[in-house]
């Protein structure tokens, strides 16, 4: 009878000391809708990068395409090449190569190069977008244009 006394007192004790473990945890209630918090939760924080310097920053010229210069020859009373499709910004350069004088002169006298001997030179910068026809004042069958896109 000591034993079933003893097992008994045994068992009250464990259930006792169990039932003490079995409570819920108590959760905190959520704040209410009105009240938000000071800080944001890790998750939503984001880094901001800091300024780079100065130094390291692209200046617009730097982003800027470089102008360019492109030929025309004038040979065998032609202008080679007879069309020339060109950025605007871009310099063109004629040089005589033939042994008689010639000009290159626009259509609507925008540019004219005047008399050009052999090996002689003329540039123009076309900075506006167009079709720019011109010919030899000398020779008015020599014709060519540039179109500026």
């Amino acid at each position: 009878m000591k034993i079933k006394y003893v097992s008994l007192l045994a068992l009250s004790l464990v259930v006792l000391l169990g039932a003490g473990c079995n409570r819920a945890a108590t959760i905190p209630a959520p704040a209410p809708a009105d009240q938000t918090p000071s800080t944001p939760p890790p998750a939503a924080q984001k880094a901001i990068p800091s300024a780079a310097p100065a130094a390291d920053l692209p200046t617009p010229a730097a982003n800027a395409p470089k102008p360019q210069t492109v030929s025309i020859e004038i040979s065998n009373f032609s202008f080679q090449p007879q069309i020339l499709t060109v950025a605007p910004g871009t310099t063109v350069v004629w040089t005589n190569r033939d042994g008689a004088p010639h000009t290159a002169t626009a259509q609507d006298r925008s540019f004219d190069s005047g008399t050009l001997n052999t090996n002689g030179t003329f540039s123009r910068t076309f900075t506006t977008a167009g079709t720019f026809s011109y010919f030899c004042s000398i020779h008015p069958s020599m014709q060519a244009k540039i179109v500026v896109q």
